[in-house]
């Protein structure tokens, strides 16, 4: 059975998403602290951990909108300053604009390209990263998102959803990511195909699915499926 279509995760599928949330969260507490000298205290690693876990613990709804629980965590930080919700939004747009700067891995564009005519692609992610602002928009038909969806992966609706943008049976799409039970469990839930990424050379992985050190590895075993 021919596999006519990949899906593929995004962050530390497409780049490492460590040094991006860090880089972007430290222009933001900058922009910040320009406008808003007194919220240091409230702009505090520990304090905002703790303001992000009182959010998750109150919010439970909306753990599969990063972007959503960024902004409400902001909100709790910067509101007891005076700042009001345009001040948030506008902190939180400085953080989104700076997560979208992202260093793709070396194989990520040599093999879109190689794969690109062949193969209808998709992008299925929990995060928040904007694949137009990134450049990378165009090689795909859709983007699917947990907060567009209203859940994140590994449940089901997601990679669901991605089916139905793409009208494929499930054994007729491959998703390729590297979060075993995000990812791989994730996918085969469903019915799909699915490639461990496994950059790090981790170990685990009691699934039966093959497992690739490098994207560059894909099309070449895309052959032999």
């Amino acid at each position: 059975m021919p596999i006519k279509a990949i899906s593929f995760d995004l962050d530390d599928t497409f780049w490492p998403i460590a040094p991006v949330i860090e880089r972007a969260e430290r222009r933001m507490q900058q922009w910040i602290l320009r406008r808003h000298p007194d919220l240091a205290p409230r702009l505090d690693p520990k304090v905002l951990r703790e303001l992000r876990e009182s959010v998750a613990t109150d919010h439970p709804h909306l753990a599969h909108d990063l972007s959503a629980m960024r902004r409400m965590t902001l909100s709790l930080a910067m509101r007891p300053a005076g700042c009001d919700e345009k001040d948030v939004e506008s902190a939180f747009q400085v953080f989104w604009s700076a997560r979208n700067e992202v260093q793709l891995f070396p194989d990520v564009r040599p093999t879109l390209r190689e794969l690109h005519p062949a193969y209808r692609m998709v992008t299925i992610t929990n995060g928040n990263a904007d694949m137009h602002r990134i450049g990378l928009g165009e090689v795909f038909e859709h983007h699917v998102r947990a907060a567009q969806v209203g859940v994140a992966k590994p449940a089901p609706a997601i990679f669901e959803h991605a089916l139905a943008a793409l009208g494929l049976a499930p054994h007729e799409v491959l998703h390729v990511g590297d979060h075993l039970e995000a990812d791989v469990a994730g996918a085969l839930r469903v019915g799909m195909r699915a490639v461990w990424l496994n950059r790090e050379q981790r170990s685990g992985g009691q699934q039966q699915v093959p497992v690739i050190r490098s994207l560059a590895e894909l099309p070449e075993l895309l052959e032999t499926l």
